[in-house]
């Protein structure tokens, strides 16, 4: 008896259909980050809203830094939102790994967390070392700033532009 397989065309359907499933999903997704984000870019005292930057969604884990394409990488907790400048076109960008996320809670990007930039930026040295900028200790709400980490977000929003 031979062996039945569904033609091309069924195939093509199917795998479109359930594209079609993933991308809105990954939209409702990006929604929700919005919300909870209270549509305000992430990143602390970042100057970008009088510049009036697009706001973007960001995941976490990029496909080029190991991410998943197939949607998992999409959930609510793993993105923030965050203007166009800070996720990929800034000198201090996630997409270009001068600046990254810390998870200070089981619930990931949902809680709060640390933003954290290279001080090589900052010192322009060689050092592979990380500097804490801010912490929140709940989504958009920093724990009191240090004057050095005051310093460092003037000095980078300053960057924005």
């Amino acid at each position: 008896m031979p062996f039945w397989k569904p033609s091309k065309t069924k195939r093509t359907i199917e795998r479109r259909k359930t594209r079609r499933v993933q991308v809105s999903d990954e939209q409702k997704n990006k929604l929700e980050v919005r919300l909870r984000d209270h549509y305000k870019c992430r990143f602390p005292l970042c100057g970008c809203r009088s510049l009036r930057l697009q706001l973007e969604s960001s995941h976490v884990v990029h496909k080029g830094m190991g991410g998943n394409p197939a949607g998992d990488r999409s959930t609510v907790d793993q993105m923030v939102l965050l203007c166009s400048h800070r996720h990929r076109d800034g000198i201090v960008a996630i997409h270009k790994g001068t600046l990254r996320l810390r998870y200070l809670s089981s619930f990931k990007a949902s809680g709060p967390v640390a933003w954290e930039v290279p001080a090589s930026i900052l010192h322009h040295t060689k050092t592979d070392t990380w500097i804490e900028v801010a912490r929140e200790t709940r989504v958009q709400q920093l724990e009191p700033l240090s004057d050095e980490q005051l310093l460092i977000l003037d000095r980078l929003s300053s960057m924005v532009i």
